[in-house]
C-alpha cells in the first residue's frame, strides 16, 4: 500500500513537474503605440505545442489595425498569424486571441504591428466617417487600445529578446554573400561581387511596388556591360505580407563567372526607420540579400569595393551639375567601339528637366537622348531618374551635352 502511495505522489510530482514547464512565459510584446512594430525571439529544444493569447484589433470599430506573426529562423518562413487564432469579442473594438500551436525544435521570431490604417479595410463612405469621426473626437479612447494591446508565448523553451533578434539577423547577413538590407529612406547602396565560376545565386529582396511601378527594389548589373541581368519589379514579386505595396522576391538564378553589382535604392517613405503602413513579414531585411545557393561553391564568390565608374574608363565626365547649367564636351573615336553611358538626371510624368544627350559633332545629329520611358527611379525623390546603357558608336567625333533647370540639383 505505501509503496502505490508513493508510486502516485511521484506520478502526481512529475505530472505538475509537466504542466508548470508548459506555462514558462518564452515570447511577451506589450506596450504598443500606433505604426509601432516589436519583436521578441525564443528557442524551442524539441518539437511541442505552444499557448498563444493576445489582445488584438478588431474588424468592425476601426479604431486599431493590428497583425502579429511567427518567423521561423533561419528560413524566414510564416509559422503562424495572428488572424488564424480563435477570436472573441473583448471591448472597444478590440478582440482576444487564443491559440495553440504545434512547432518543431528551432529558433523563432515573434513580430506585433499595431497600425491605425483603414485604408485596406474600409468599406463604403459611411465606414470613412465613423473612422475621421473616430480618429477626432476619441483621441484619448484610441491611445488607451493601443495601451491594451498585448501578446504572449507558453512553451518549454528560452526566450532571447529583441537583442537575441538583432544577432540572429547578424548572423544571416554574415553568413550571405552580400546583404542589402535594414535599409531606411532615400537611400542607395551599392556593392560589387566576383564570379570566378559560374554560380547559382538564391535572390532574398523586399521592397515596396504597386500597380507596374517600383518605389524600394533592387536589381544586378555586369559591371563590364553596364546590362542589367536581373531587377526586382512587381510582376516578379509577390505579396510580403502587411500593406499590399510590400513585395517579395524570393527566387533562383544562374549568373556566369565575371564582376557584377548589387543595387538597392528606397523612395521617401515606407521603410526599415519608419513604416507608413503595415510592415511586410520579415521587416529587417527590407532591401536585397544574396546568397550562393551551394555552400561549398562559396569559395568561388568574392565581395569588392565597387565605386560605380571605373576613373581610368571614362570617356567623358558630366558630374555635379549645379542648377540652371549647360555643359559639353567633346571627344573622338579612333575605331568603332561601345560606350557605356550613366546618367542621372530629374524627370516626371513622361518629361526629362535635368538631362544629357549625344550628338554626331559632323553631322550635327542627336544620336542619343536621356528619354523619360528609358529611365528608372534613382532613388530619393521620384523625380530623380538614372539610365545605365551601352551603346555603338561609330568612327568618328562626338560632344556629349547635358542640361539643368532652376531646380534640384
Amino acid at each position: 500500500m505505501k509503496q502505490l502511495i508513493a508510486i502516485l505522489i511521484l506520478t502526481l510530482i512529475l505530472f505538475l513537474t509537466s504542466a508548470i514547464a508548459q506555462n514558462e512565459l518564452i515570447a511577451e510584446i506589450r506596450n504598443l503605440g500606433p505604426n509601432d512594430v516589436k519583436v521578441d525571439g525564443f528557442i524551442l529544444n524539441k518539437d511541442q505545442e505552444i499557448s498563444i493569447h493576445a489582445i488584438g484589433g478588431g474588424n468592425r470599430e476601426r479604431a486599431v489595425y493590428t497583425a502579429a506573426w511567427i518567423l521561423k529562423m533561419p528560413t524566414r518562413e510564416v509559422a503562424w498569424k495572428l488572424k488564424n487564432a480563435k477570436q472573441s469579442r473583448y471591448d472597444r473594438g478590440l478582440v482576444e486571441y487564443t491559440d495553440q500551436v504545434s512547432l518543431p525544435k528551432g529558433e523563432y521570431e515573434v513580430y506585433y504591428a499595431a497600425f491605425p490604417d483603414w485604408s485596406e479595410n474600409i468599406e463604403g463612405f459611411g465606414e470613412f466617417m465613423d473612422f475621421l469621426a473616430d480618429k477626432i473626437f476619441h483621441p484619448d479612447r484610441r491611445r488607451r487600445d493601443y495601451r491594451e494591446l498585448s501578446l504572449t508565448i507558453e512553451g518549454v523553451g528560452q526566450r532571447v529578446g529583441t537583442e537575441g533578434v538583432d544577432q540572429w539577423h547578424e548572423q544571416l547577413r554574415k553568413a550571405a554573400l552580400l546583404s542589402l538590407s535594414g535599409i531606411w529612406d532615400n537611400d542607395y547602396v551599392r556593392q560589387g561581387f566576383i564570379l570566378e565560376k559560374p554560380l547559382d545565386l538564391t535572390i532574398y529582396a523586399i521592397g515596396e511596388a504597386n500597380d507596374d511601378e517600383t518605389f524600394d527594389y533592387g536589381w544586378i548589373i555586369d559591371v563590364k556591360t553596364g546590362k542589367r541581368v536581373w531587377q526586382m519589379t512587381e510582376r516578379n514579386s509577390q505579396h510580403a505580407g502587411g500593406a499590399r505595396k510590400n513585395r517579395m522576391v524570393n527566387e533562383t538564378i544562374s549568373l556566369p563567372a565575371g564582376k557584377y553589382a548589387a543595387c538597392f535604392v528606397t523612395d521617401g517613405s515606407h521603410s526599415y526607420r519608419d513604416w507608413n503602413a503595415p510592415p511586410p513579414y520579415d521587416p529587417a531585411f527590407w532591401g536585397m540579400t544574396l546568397r550562393v545557393k551551394d555552400e561549398s561553391m562559396k569559395k568561388y564568390a568574392k565581395i569588392f569595393d565597387d565605386k560605380g565608374i571605373e576613373d581610368h574608363n571614362l570617356v567623358v565626365d558630366l558630374t555635379r551639375l549645379r542648377d540652371d547649367e549647360f555643359q559639353s564636351k567633346a571627344f573622338t573615336l579612333d575605331k568603332p567601339m561601345d560606350l557605356r553611358v550613366t546618367a542621372v538626371g530629374e524627370g516626371r510624368d513622361g518629361d526629362m528637366f535635368d538631362y544629357g544627350w549625344i550628338v554626331d559633332a559632323k553631322r550635327r545629329k542627336k544620336i542619343w537622348t536621356m528619354e523619360y520611358d528609358e529611365t528608372e527611379h534613382a532613388g530619393g525623390d521620384r523625380k530623380n531618374r538614372m539610365v545605365t546603357k551601352v551603346i555603338y558608336l561609330d568612327k568618328g567625333s562626338y560632344i556629349v551635352y547635358f542640361v539643368t533647370d532652376g531646380s534640384h540639383s
